[in-house]
């Protein structure tokens, strides 16, 4: 017997299984069953094949655009060849053309009119990307960068005017329509600046700083008017929340000492800002002289530029222009921002105490008048003493940003003043009349005492300066209102009593025998406390019977034919009234 071949062994082993298979299948199955599976089978068999041929013909297909594609891609290759070739071949023969028409008149204007082209081009490009610049900075809340990017386009729009002829400047006729939109910007920037500061009660130095600048530089401030108008308009958004905390009655009562604290903490910030970016804090510092130089405000540093910050100004050169770094416009834009450094500058202490002493009385009127209106929401002595606690709260839990904390720091450790009197004080958040009495008199030094002393040079009580007056006037009134309501309750029982001792007829002359005073009559009338009514004696004489309240304000006389029961209430709200005041009194500073 021969063995089969080896590359035959794998067939053959495949039909022994599968006719094992066959057999297996028609051992277990019947014929019906049988012919269920080769269908079956037979099914499977086509859709393989289908499969098989769509898939080689898919892949053909592929196969083909790949080829074409690649074949394009060639062709285009070339191409691009071919044009790069050609624009050498240009290039070198124009700078043959140029190099001999050079050596002529006619070739050295033509190249001059080349470069006075391209110089009064980009020029005129940076007028037409203006607006746009502005508006990503106004929406980026970049109010600085949009008041530079205007001052430095009128500095190019004047030299355009100036240093080209009228020929070339109208090959762009599109700068006329342009320029009007521009000029509009110098308002929205100044106007945007402006609410920045008179609209934001949660104003951060840095935004402060930007927008100070940016009207500084817009209108040519010097330092004494720039902190002014910031003075000015941080009084217009005090105005604001207190007008905002009037109209908003939907908030009860409780929320009157919210919006103060909220008041009283933005002022503590805007004077803080004004240290930042006007105080000389070496001048202020004793214990550490430096030289003034060597320290620069927040308002110095955000107008502070190096070279490359106007950078944009550098254009080409023409006609005895200076090209680069050197450009008329980056001359005059670095002239023009080391003017306003200077105007900027920074004041002394005295100056920036008188500055902020006027404003804060400005801001105490508007407290004053403001204030209590807004106080009215407290109706009793309690909801005025909680106003009173988130008022004092605030003022001692108000942390400064960090620049104002690192002034502060400095300040304190010159003066040594500070730590002599943090120790051994209590917790300045803890709450209590007393605590709070120690702390607004100087006793506990707060991070705002300290910022005070740093910036003013003294400390500066806001609490007796803006509120104090708005309080005590509402105190007045609390307590009046009580006593009036104490009073009027009288009036009516007074009243009646009058009159019904009116209707009685008077007393024969010599007729009149009193009884015991004050007595109690077997045939007087009690009611709601004590009503006395005419009664007789025995012997047909008239006497007057009285009854007299227990308590002891409560006397009344018989005749009137009853007693004031309502006294015995006066008497209750004449105490009340009394534990009112005590309560005011105790509140209040001495």
């Amino acid at each position: 017997m021969k063995l089969p071949n080896a590359a035959m062994q794998p067939s053959s082993k495949a039909a022994q299984s599968v006719s094992a298979a066959a057999e297996a299948l028609f051992e277990a199955k019947t014929v019906t069953e049988i012919r269920q599976i080769e269908a079956r089978t037979r099914r499977d068999i086509e859709e393989k094949n289908v499969q098989l041929r769509q898939l080689v013909g898919d892949s053909y297909r592929d196969l083909i655009d790949g080829t074409d594609k690649v074949i394009e891609i060639s062709t285009k290759c070339h191409a691009i060849m071919a044009n790069i070739l050609g624009i050498q071949e240009n290039f070198g023969s124009l700078a043959v053309s140029v190099t001999a028409a050079s050596n002529g008149s006619d070739g050295k204007d033509f190249v001059r009119k080349h470069q006075e082209l391209h110089a009064i081009g980009s020029r005129v490009k940076y007028i037409m990307d203006t607006p746009e610049v502005i508006w990503s900075c106004l929406e980026a809340q970049q109010h600085l960068d949009a008041a530079r990017r205007l001052l430095r386009v009128h500095e190019v729009y004047n030299q355009l005017q100036t240093a080209f002829a009228a020929d070339l400047a109208a090959k762009f006729p599109l700068l006329s329509h342009q320029w009007p939109l521009v000029l509009k910007f110098r308002q929205q920037v100044h106007d945007l600046a402006a609410s920045t500061i008179s609209s934001r009660p949660d104003l951060s130095s840095q935004a402060a700083a930007d927008a100070v600048a940016a009207t500084a530089l817009l209108d040519g401030l010097d330092s004494t008017a720039a902190l002014q108008q910031f003075l000015a308009g941080r009084r217009h958004c005090a105005e604001q929340l207190l007008d905002q905390a009037l109209a908003d009655e939907q908030r009860g009562r409780q929320d009157a000492g919210q919006f103060l604290a909220q008041l009283v903490q933005q002022v503590q910030s805007c004077i803080t800002q004004v240290g930042e970016m006007w105080a000389d804090r070496q001048s202020s510092n004793k214990a550490q002289p430096q030289d003034s130089s060597e320290y620069r405000s927040l308002l110095q540093q955000m107008l502070q530029e190096d070279e490359a910050d106007f950078s944009e100004l550098y254009f080409g050169g023409v006609n005895g222009l200076a090209e680069g770094s050197d450009s008329p416009e980056a001359a005059a834009w670095r002239q023009r921002s080391s003017d306003a450094c200077e105007r900027l500058k920074l004041l002394s202490q005295n100056e920036v105490q008188q500055a902020c002493s006027s404003w804060l009385s400005e801001v105490a009127v508007a407290c004053s008048q403001q204030g209590v209106q807004l106080l009215r929401r407290c109706s009793n002595a309690e909801s005025l003493l909680e106003a009173e606690q988130a008022v004092q709260q605030a003022i001692i839990r108000w942390a400064p940003a960090a620049a104002a904390t690192e002034a502060a720091s400095m300040a304190d450790q010159g003066s040594g003043s500070g730590t002599n009197d943090q120790a051994g004080a209590p917790d300045p958040g803890r709450s209590g009349v007393s605590g709070r009495l120690s702390l607004t008199r100087g006793r506990v030094t707060t991070q705002w005492d300290v910022a005070c002393q740093a910036i003013l040079g003294e400390r500066a009580d806001l609490w007796q300066g803006l509120f104090h007056q708005p309080f005590l006037a509402r105190c007045k009134q609390i307590t009046s209102e009580a006593l009036d309501c104490a009073c009027g309750s009288i009036e009516q029982p007074l009243a009646a009593a009058l009159r019904q001792a009116a209707q009685h007829d008077p007393e024969p002359a010599g007729q009149l025998t009193p009884g015991i005073w004050p007595s109690f009559s077997s045939h007087s009338a009690v009611a709601n406390g004590v009503v006395l009514d005419r009664s007789y004696s025995l012997g047909g004489e008239r006497t007057s019977s009285g009854a007299w309240s227990t308590a002891p304000a409560a006397l009344a006389y018989s005749q009137s034919g009853m007693l004031v029961g309502m006294l015995s209430n006066l008497s209750q709200q004449a105490t009340d009234a009394a534990s009112t005041s005590s309560k005011f009194r105790a509140a209040l500073p001495p």
